[in-house]
C-alpha cells in the first residue's frame, strides 16, 4: 500500500514523479489506458480524463484532482497525530455521592457486627471461689451467669461464658450465704475471685491412697446436702449445719472403694481428718484357715473377705496352687478336689467367680501365662515313660476354653531297652516358649541315633522351631538360664570332654550363638508383667535381702528399684505383691519401704500361692 506523504515538500516531489511517469508512458492524443491511482485510504479512477474524439482532458485537470484528494488525506492524518486528547473533569456531586455510600456501608457492617457479637460472641472467663474465713477453696458451688448454670471444680474454679455487656451472677452453696454480683464485659473475658461466708461449721479433710499414701484428687465428701471435692493436694473443707452433732460421711472417688465415716462434730473439728481410700479390685489366694483349702477373695486391704470356692476335703497341701493371669481376669487352680492324689486344673473367671475343670487325672507342672493362654506340662497317670505321649506340653486358652497340644514325647527302642524324651528348662521370653528336649536311655539303648534339641514355640502360630540340634550321646545335660526379660543362656555339658559349652540367645535372629563366656549364676525369680507393660523380678541372696529389678521391651536394661526382706510373688495392677511369713503385702512400685499389709481372717494361714511363673 502506498505511503501517505508526511509533508507538502514530499507531496510535491511525488506529484512530479507521477506526472513524469504519465509523460514517459506516452500519453497519446486518442487513447490513454485506464489506470487507478491508489492511496492508502481510496482509489481514484482517471479513465474519465482520457481524451476522446470530441473532448480532450488536460494535464492540469488531472493534477488538480490528484492534488485535491491527497491533500485532504494529509490533513486528516495530521489531525489524528497532532491533536491532543482532552479529558473531561468528573462530576463533583457524583464523587461525593460515592464517598457517602462507602461510609454508610462501613457503618452498616459495623453495626451488624456489633449486633451479631452481642448475641453470638461469648467471651470465656473464670471464677474462683474461696472461703471468707480460712481462704480455702470452695468446690461444688452453683454459679449462675446470665441464666446459665456452672459448678466450681475441686480447685474452686469454673470456666464460664459471659455475654457482651452487663452479666448478672448468683453464687450459692449449702451452708453458705448466697452471693449476688454483676460483671460488665466489653470484649474479652475476665478472671474474678469471690469469697463466700459460711453459715455452718467447717471440717477439714485430707484423702490419700491407702497403698502408696499419694493424694487422691477429685474425691467427693458428702453429708446430706453438704458436699465438697478434694483438690490436687487431696485436701477439702466441708461445711455442715450448726445443728448437726453426729454425722455420717461418705467419701468416694473413681477407682477406689467408698468409705463411710461416722463421728461427732466435735471430734471431726478437733484435727485434720486423714481418710485412706483403698483402690478397687480384689486379691485371690488359697487359705487353710478352716475346713480344708478354700479359694478366697478380699479387697486390697483384706476387708470383705469371702470364700470363692470352698474345699471338698480332698485337697493336699503339697499340690494346691493358684496362678493368676497378669490382668487378674482369670485364675488357674491346681488342686486334688475330685479325689485324693488325683489332680485337676480349674479355670476361675474373676468377673463372676464361675469355675470349671479343663484338664484332669494327671500330674501337672504349670509353666506360666502368656496373655490369656496358660501353658503347662502334663505327665500322664495312665502311661509310662516307655509309651509315646507320656509327657505333653499343652496350652489352654481362657477365652475360648480350648486346649492345644504343643509337643508330645517320643520313644525309641523295645520294652526293655529304649530311650524316651524328657521336656524341661521352660522359659517364656517375649511371648514365646523355650525349652529343652533330651533323650534318656533305659537299659542298654544306644543314643547315637537320636538328637537332643533346644526348641522355641511361637505363642501366636504355635509353630515349633529347633534352635539347636545335638547328638544325644554327646550331651550329658542341658540347662537354660534366663538373665533378662528378652535373653537367656544355654549351658551344655559335653559327654565326651566333660567340659561345658556355652550359648547365648540372639533375640533379633532368634538363634543360639556359641560363646566362651560363662553365664551368670544369679538366681532370678519369675518375671512378672505389669498392667503398664513393664517387667519386674527379684534377685534373691543368701543374706535374706532381695533386690527388685524392672525393665521394659523398649528399655531392656535392668534397673534396681529397691531392696527388701520380702519375697516378690506377683503383681496386682501396678503394685508389687510381696509375701513374708504367709502374709500378703502390697507395695507401690516407686517405694518398697511403704508396705501395706493385707490384713484378713486368713492371715498366717495362706498356702503356697503363685501368680505367674516363667
Amino acid at each position: 500500500m502506498k505511503k501517505v506523504p508526511r509533508s507538502f515538500e514530499e507531496f510535491n516531489t511525488d506529484l512530479v514523479k507521477k506526472v513524469d511517469r504519465m509523460m514517459v508512458d506516452g500519453i497519446e492524443e486518442k487513447s490513454i489506458p485506464v489506470q487507478e491511482i491508489k492511496t492508502e485510504e481510496a482509489k481514484i479512477d482517471v479513465s474519465k480524463y482520457a481524451p476522446t474524439s470530441t473532448a480532450k482532458m488536460t494535464l492540469d485537470q488531472a493534477v488538480d484532482d490528484i492534488t485535491h484528494h491527497e491533500s485532504d488525506q494529509i490533513l486528516e492524518d495530521s489531525s489524528k497525530t497532532t491533536q491532543p486528547t482532552v479529558t473531561k473533569p468528573k462530576n463533583k456531586k457524583s464523587r461525593r455521592k460515592t464517598i457517602m455510600l462507602a461510609i454508610g456501608l462501613v457503618v452498616g457492617l459495623l453495626i451488624i457486627g456489633i449486633i451479631l457479637a452481642y448475641f453470638f460472641f461469648k467471651p470465656t472467663g473464670s471464677i474462683s471461689l474461696y472461703d471468707y474465713q480460712n481462704n480455702s477453696l470452695i468446690s461444688d458451688a452453683n454459679i449462675k451467669v446470665d441464666g446459665k448454670n456452672y459448678v466450681s471444680n475441686s480447685n474452686g474454679q469454673a470456666n464460664v461464658k459471659f455475654k457482651l455487656g452487663n452479666n448478672k451472677l448468683v453464687i450459692s452453696k449449702a451452708n453458705y450465704t448466697n452471693l449476688y454480683s454483676s460483671v460488665f464485659v466489653f470484649w474479652s473475658g475476665k478472671k474474678i475471685d469471690y469469697k463466700l461466708k459460711a453459715t455452718g461449721r467447717t471440717i477439714s479433710f485430707k484423702v490419700i491412697n491407702s497403698i502408696d499414701n499419694s493424694a487422691v484428687s477429685g474425691a467427693s465428701i458428702s453429708f446430706g446436702s453438704s458436699q465438697t471435692t478434694t483438690s490436687s493436694s487431696g485436701s477439702a473443707n466441708l461445711v455442715v449445719p450448726t445443728s448437726s452433732n453426729n454425722i455420717s460421711l461418705s467419701i468416694s472417688s473413681t477407682g477406689f472403694n467408698t468409705v463411710q465415716v461416722s463421728s461427732s462434730i466435735t471430734n471431726l473439728m478437733s484435727s485434720q481428718n486423714l481418710i485412706k481410700l483403698v483402690p478397687t479390685g480384689q486379691i485371690y489366694y488359697l487359705s487353710n484357715a478352716s475346713n480344708g483349702f478354700n479359694v478366697m477373695s478380699a479387697n486390697l486391704d483384706g476387708s470383705k473377705e469371702k470364700v470363692v470356692l470352698p474345699s471338698t476335703g480332698n485337697e493336699n497341701i503339697g499340690s494346691e496352687n493358684l496362678y493368676a493371669s497378669s490382668d487378674w481376669n482369670y485364675l488357674v487352680l491346681q488342686s486334688d478336689r475330685t479325689a485324693q492324689n488325683q489332680q485337676g486344673l480349674y479355670i476361675i473367671d474373676t468377673s463372676n467367680n464361675n469355675f470349671s475343670e479343663f484338664d484332669s487325672n494327671n500330674s501337672y507342672s504349670p509353666i506360666g501365662w502368656i496373655g490369656h493362654d496358660f501353658v503347662y506340662l502334663v505327665t500322664s497317670s495312665t502311661l509310662n515313660s516307655a509309651q509315646p505321649g507320656y509327657e505333653q506340653i499343652k496350652v489352654y486358652n481362657a477365652l475360648t476354653n480350648e486346649i492345644s497340644l504343643l509337643d508330645s514325647s517320643q520313644v525309641s527302642g523295645t520294652a526293655t531297652n529304649y530311650a524316651y524324651q524328657n521336656f524341661s528348662n521352660f522359659i517364656i521370653v517375649n511371648g514365646n516358649l523355650f525349652y529343652t528336649s533330651s533323650y534318656l536311655a533305659v537299659g542298654t539303648y544306644d543314643l547315637s541315633t537320636l538328637n537332643d534339641t533346644v526348641n522355641m514355640i511361637n505363642s501366636t502360630t504355635l509353630a515349633k522351631t529347633s534352635l539347636l540340634t545335638l547328638a544325644a550321646n554327646t550331651v550329658s545335660s542341658l540347662k537354660l538360664s534366663q538373665d533378662g526379660i528378652n535373653h537367656f543362656n544355654l549351658t551344655l555339658l559335653n559327654a565326651t570332654s566333660n567340659q561345658n559349652q556355652y550359648y547365648s540367645y540372639d533375640q533379633n535372629n532368634q538363634t543360639l550363638v556359641s560363646t566362651t563366656i560363662s553365664p551368670s549364676t544369679i538366681n532370678y525369680s519369675s518375671f512378672f508383667l505389669s498392667a503398664n507393660n513393664n517387667y519386674y523380678w527379684m534377685q534373691s541372696s543368701s543374706s535374706g535381702q532381695n533386690q527388685i529389678y524392672t525393665a521394659s521391651i523398649s528399655s531392656p536394661s535392668p534397673k534396681l528399684i529397691g531392696t527388701t526382706i520380702y519375697s516378690l510373688i506377683g503383681l496386682w495392677n501396678n503394685y508389687l505383691l510381696l509375701m513374708k511369713n504367709n502374709t500378703f503385702y502390697l507395695s507401690p512400685i516407686s517405694n518398697l519401704t511403704n508396705l501395706s499389709e493385707i490384713n484378713n481372717a486368713s492371715a498366717g494361714n495362706i498356702v503356697k500361692t503363685y501368680f505367674e511363673i516363667k
